[in-house]
């Protein structure tokens, strides 16, 4: 058998065809250039139209949300709105529960750091109230263990920091929680915020905001409320929040006009009925504010590179710096000099 080279040239051009004819063009003759000029097409829209764009890989369809807060693929060609809507909750159920994409999500969410931070906070909690058992509602009404076992453990004590230099108080009570209903309500807030914001801001920048902006909180918390023992990741979630903002600013005029509205809306809903939950009882608000100022700073700290102007992105990323430390300095001053010797042995 002889093989000519226009029949050489014809197996190439099969090879060549990454989408079916009917995607291609019209005539057989435009297919390649027909082909091209669909995706390129494909991704214009994507850019101008906030679509989404679609490729296939492993005979599933792999698609990339345009919404970047949402950590699941949507593994579906035409994804419908309560669908997107599960993406956030039930993602298994969008598309083939085994895909290569959504395979590639599980792998990537067990990768995560702020699962794994989840992990540890489950297991705190649990050797918490095998310690010390649950104690009364009425002594702890978010159904955990009581208060001295909480100090036992590591829980926000300013006698403990300004007398005994347990300095680890300051970062230990991000890993503990009061109770039931207090693990469950932030453990949703960080599957929800963080697993989205990670994936969006790599470990490297999620981690420093996560824990400078729990830190934050708990120091606010003990110049604020010096006689409240304290515990939970609240601060370090408003941190989160905060940097969101910070990054949202600073990405301010390559936003689309409908994504401000949809931010606008949502940051304003979850600001009000944080800053009511804030003030009920058994809450520490102080760490809530410091872990939203500090998570606000770090986002114009990390983010404000994206500011299109250079001067006014160095100048936001040192102002935001020397704010930073002007925040840890002052109030670890007040804490060691004009709170500490209030307190004496208990």
């Amino acid at each position: 058998m002889v093989t000519t080279l226009s029949d050489l040239n014809r197996s190439e051009e099969r090879r060549a065809k990454p989408f079916p004819n009917a995607w291609a063009g019209s005539n057989s003759k435009g297919n390649a250039s027909g082909t091209k000029k669909f995706a390129e097409g494909q991704n214009q829209n994507m850019i101008m139209n906030g679509q989404t764009s679609y490729t296939r890989r492993g005979g599933f369809q792999m698609s990339v949300s345009k919404n970047e807060d949402i950590f699941w693929s949507q593994n579906v060609e035409h994804p419908k709105h309560w669908q997107t809507f599960c993406l956030m909750c039930i993602p298994c159920f969008i598309g083939h529960p085994f895909s290569k994409t959504r395979l590639k999500d599980y792998l990537r969410f067990f990768l995560s750091t702020i699962v794994w931070i989840s992990i540890i906070q489950i297991i705190y909690f649990i050797v918490s109230c095998s310690i010390g058992g649950f104690a009364s509602p009425s002594d702890n009404p978010m159904l955990g263990p009581s208060s001295d076992t909480l100090l036992k453990l590591g829980a926000k004590y300013v006698y403990g920091i300004c007398h005994r230099y347990e300095i680890y108080r300051l970062v230990v009570p991000i890993f503990m929680h009061a109770g039931i209903l207090h693990i469950a309500t932030n453990l949703i807030a960080q599957y929800f915020l963080g697993l989205g914001y990670e994936r969006q801001w790599t470990f490297l920048r999620f981690l420093p905001i996560y824990f400078v902006s729990g830190i934050g909180g708990n120091l606010l918390s003990c110049v604020a409320l010096p006689d409240n023992i304290s515990v939970g990741a609240s601060g370090a979630i408003m941190g989160l929040f905060g940097a969101k903002i910070g990054n949202i600013i600073c990405r301010f005029s390559k936003i689309s006009h409908l994504e401000k509205i949809s931010y606008f809306i949502s940051m304003s809903i979850f600001l009000v009925v944080m800053f009511a939950m804030s003030f009920f009882p058994n809450v520490d608000w102080a760490g809530h504010l410091g872990g939203l100022l500090c998570g606000l700073l770090m986002g114009f700290l990390l983010f404000g590179i994206y500011i299109p102007i250079k001067i006014i992105a160095i100048l936001v990323m040192l102002i935001s710096f020397l704010l930073l430390l002007a925040f840890f300095l002052t109030f670890s001053l007040l804490l060691a000099l004009v709170i500490g010797p209030k307190y004496t042995e208990p």
